[in-house]
């Protein structure tokens, strides 16, 4: 069969898709006019932009922690991302000395009005459960209240037999505002499993059970 595409189209790929937005509030290149102003650059793509992060990583990282707007902010006296003579292959300790809160994170700075999370479960209407953000950050204030009364302390360990719900993230995010770690295990993986995970926390690596 003939070729029916015409001569000197192959060599020229359209965009499967292409932003409808303008190029200047694109996020990727609104990042990018900023690491051109403040570190003098002349990055005209996001493949330039990659290559001068991954040669300047410590200015691509130091910078990152602060554009993002992470809580709190880098003290004063973290002026570097990582120790430059540890290897990568080795994983340097990024940030040393510096705490992030996770839930923290999550719930700061968002619209209360707004939707936050939607569960939908098998035979229910599509609508959903629907939280709010406002409704998101007081059911986390009343888990952790109920984790801390229970006992729970950073870097204690949370383990749950719990399905993907509205409330499986909202007691993961009231474990991590503790600083305790989280784990879960999805009850439909069948009773043994369930009896296996609690017999191996009641064994001493987990400090509480949910179920």
């Amino acid at each position: 069969m003939a070729n029916s595409t015409p001569e000197g189209d192959v060599s020229k790929p359209r965009p499967i898709w292409t932003p409808s937005v303008p190029q200047d509030e694109i996020p990727m290149n609104i990042y990018r006019a900023h690491i051109n102003r403040k570190f003098h650059q002349n990055l005209q793509s996001s493949q330039e932009l990659h290559q001068w992060s991954v040669e300047n990583l410590q200015d691509f990282w130091v910078d990152l922690h602060q554009y993002t707007g992470i809580i709190p902010s880098l003290p004063s006296h973290i002026t570097t991302a990582f120790d430059a003579t540890t290897p990568m292959e080795k994983v340097p300790e990024f940030f040393k000395g510096a705490k992030v809160n996770y839930a923290e994170n999550v719930l700061s700075g968002r619209d209360l009005e707004k939707r936050a999370l939607i569960g939908l479960r098998e035979g229910q209407d599509l609508s959903g459960k629907v939280w709010t953000w406002a409704l998101l950050r007081e059911n986390v204030r009343k888990a952790r209240s109920a984790l801390l009364q229970l006992g729970v302390r950073e870097g204690d360990r949370v383990a749950a037999v719990i399905s993907t719900s509205v409330w499986s993230v909202g007691l993961f995010l009231a474990t991590a505002s503790i600083g305790a770690i989280w784990t879960s295990i999805a009850p439909d993986l069948g009773e043994e499993v369930r009896k296996e995970m609690i017999g191996i926390c009641q064994g001493g690596i987990c400090d509480l059970i949910i179920c």
